[in-house]
């Protein structure tokens, strides 16, 4: 029987959503479940391969939604797109955790298939923990696990010497 996870690719605007996208990584980890969340990145081939493998290796992507996070997604270069992209094509369940005030509708209406498929959770970012729960018994079931990135499996080697 395969191992089975529910662990997380945590993306989000930088410039816009970090300090939500901080505390929900904070939650997710003390609820012990597998996030990964990029921080400092340069989009360049080597970080291309990288965020690739993290998403395909995870059968989430949160999208931390906020005012303004989405509109440089129609640009055909952005790295939030990237992302996005990269987590449709990984088949990974997609989940747009947004505040009450973010007009989801538009959102999807102006990037048409980036979001299709994907889950709605609004949050409160002052209860960000209590969200976290209410979103991992909804959404993060356990699914079965997907290949180790070749980065990880060279850390855990190394790490078990």
């Amino acid at each position: 029987m395969s191992e089975m996870t529910n662990a997380v690719y945590l993306t989000y605007r930088r410039d816009i959503a970090a300090i939500p996208a901080r505390a929900v990584w904070h939650a997710l980890r003390a609820a012990e479940i597998d996030v990964f969340m990029d921080l400092d990145s340069v989009l360049d081939e080597s970080t291309r391969g990288l965020i690739s493998a993290q998403i395909a290796a995870r059968p989430y992507c949160l999208l931390i939604a906020t005012h303004g996070s989405l509109e440089r997604c129609v640009e055909s270069g952005d790295w939030l797109r990237f992302q996005l992209e990269q987590a449709q094509s990984a088949q990974a369940q997609i989940i747009v955790l947004h505040p009450s005030e973010f007009e989801f509708a538009q959102a999807a209406k102006m990037l048409g298939s980036l979001l299709a498929g994907a889950i709605t959770f609004q949050v409160t970012y002052e209860s960000i923990p209590t969200d976290v729960t209410r979103l991992r018994l909804a959404h993060l079931k356990l699914r079965p696990a997907r290949p180790a990135p070749e980065c990880d499996r060279r850390r855990k080697a190394a790490v078990g010497r």
